[in-house]
C-alpha cells in the first residue's frame, strides 16, 4: 500500500510531478506511480496491484481507484495537497475532503497554494494537525533574464496586434495566454488565417490532443522550414486551465 499521496489539479503537473519524484528516487528504492483521466484505466490498476510507495494523482482518478477498492490509504504517512487553490478554482474541494476522510489522522499533511482563500484555510484548519503556516515573499516577479513589455489595445484589435508584432519579432517559438477555452481556439484559427501555425491548448482537449500538441510545439514540427520564420511560426495558445503548467 502506498505510504505517500501527491494530489495535484492537472495532468499535466500529475506527469511533471511524477518525474521530478522518480528523479529525485533514482538511488533509493522508491516506487512512483501517476493515476490521472485520459489514460488507460489498466495500466494504472496494474501498477497499484504490483505495488507503490508513492501515488501522484488527480482528484476524479484517484476517488475512481477509491470506490473500486483499487486504492488503499490505509497506511498512507504523507499526503500532499499541491496547487490547493487551483483544485478550488477547478471544483475539485469536495473530492479533496472525501479523499482526505479516507486516510488516517495521523498523517502528516503538506499544504501548497499561491492563495489562501477561506475555503483552503477552513480544509487546512480541519486536515492539519499543530500546523506551521509558510508565507514565502518574492523580491522579484521577474527572472533576471526576462524583459516585460506591455501594449493597451482595444479587446477587437488584440490579434491584429499580436499578428505585427510576429511579424517583426525574431523567434522560434512563442506561447500565447488568453483567458477560456474559446479564446484559445479563436486566437489559433486567426492565427493560422494569418499565416502563422498555430495551435490551441486547453482542457477542452482530450490527453491524445494534448500530447499532440505538446509535441509538435517541443520538437518544432509545426514551423514550415521553407517559410521566412516571421511569417510562419511556433505558437500555442494556451489557457488559464494550464496556469498549473511549468
Amino acid at each position: 500500500t502506498p505510504r505517500a499521496l501527491v494530489i495535484v489539479p492537472t495532468r499535466e503537473l500529475a506527469v511533471q510531478v511524477s518525474d521530478d519524484l522518480a528523479h529525485a528516487a533514482s538511488l533509493t528504492p522508491v516506487r512512483v506511480t501517476t493515476i490521472y483521466g485520459g489514460r488507460p484505466y489498466e495500466e494504472q490498476l496494474a501498477a497499484l496491484q504490483q505495488g507503490v510507495d508513492v501515488v501522484v494523482g488527480t482528484p476524479g482518478r484517484i476517488m475512481d481507484h477509491l470506490d473500486k477498492g483499487t486504492l488503499d490509504l490505509s497506511q498512507l504517512r504523507f499526503l500532499v495537497l499541491d496547487e490547493a487553490d487551483e483544485m478550488l478554482k477547478m471544483g475539485f474541494a469536495e473530492d479533496v475532503e472525501t479523499i482526505l476522510a479516507a486516510t488516517p489522522e495521523d498523517k502528516h499533511v503538506a499544504l501548497f497554494s499561491a492563495t489562501m482563500p477561506a475555503q483552503i484555510r477552513r480544509i487546512s484548519q480541519k486536515y492539519l494537525t499543530d500546523a506551521l503556516e509558510i508565507t514565502v515573499e518574492r523580491t522579484t516577479t521577474t527572472a533576471p533574464n526576462i524583459t516585460q513589455r506591455h501594449l493597451f489595445v482595444s479587446y477587437p484589435q488584440k490579434v491584429e496586434a499580436l499578428t505585427r508584432i510576429l511579424e517583426v519579432e525574431n523567434f522560434e517559438a512563442m506561447i500565447v495566454f488568453v483567458r477560456t477555452k474559446m479564446g484559445a481556439d479563436r486566437v489559433a484559427a486567426e492565427l493560422r488565417e494569418q499565416g502563422v501555425m498555430a495551435a490551441a491548448l486547453h482542457g477542452g482537449l482530450n490527453q491524445g490532443q494534448r500530447n499532440r500538441v505538446l509535441s509538435a510545439f517541443k520538437d518544432g514540427r509545426v514551423i514550415d522550414r521553407d517559410k521566412s520564420p516571421t511569417a510562419y511560426a511556433n505558437v500555442a495558445g494556451i489557457n488559464d486551465d494550464f496556469a498549473p503548467l511549468h
